[in-house]
């Protein structure tokens, strides 16, 4: 069996994606925390606002459950890294793109520098920019 480079990094620091793993769940249990914040701004503080939430929150988890567990037994290992780091990429440029629905260069430096150290990091800012404007 060949292994690629991605599988390498995989058996080197698997700390690393642990840690990215975590930072995940954590960001997903704040996201839960501020919706039901908002929420309940709306609804009020009630049962009905808290169950909408959490009904989301798990249901949006056992979709992507769902169609995460039918891809990954289809990818290699390295390729299911870099679909977590895309996912996760996604989730930034849409918090980016919610927050400033026209950013500038300087706003998507800002919002990716720490997640892309890539050496596509002009092409990923091209193609936030592009899907801004569309």
């Amino acid at each position: 069996m060949t292994r690629s480079p991605g599988d390498t990094l995989l058996g080197v620091v698997p700390w690393l994606f642990l840690i990215a793993y975590t930072c995940s769940g954590i960001a997903g249990l704040v996201y839960e925390v501020s919706w039901t914040r908002l929420l309940t701004l709306y609804i009020g503080h009630t049962t009905a606002a808290a169950a909408a939430v959490v009904a989301a929150f798990l249901g949006g988890l056992a979709a992507g459950a769902a169609w995460g567990g039918d891809m990954a037994s289809r990818l290699s290992r390295a390729s299911a890294l870099r679909a977590y780091v895309g996912l996760e990429l996604g989730v930034a440029v849409a918090a980016l793109l919610a927050r400033q629905p026209h950013p500038t260069d300087q706003d998507v430096d800002d919002a990716i520098t720490n997640i892309c150290r890539c050496g596509t990091f002009a092409r990923v800012r091209r193609a936030i920019r592009d899907l801004a404007r569309s």
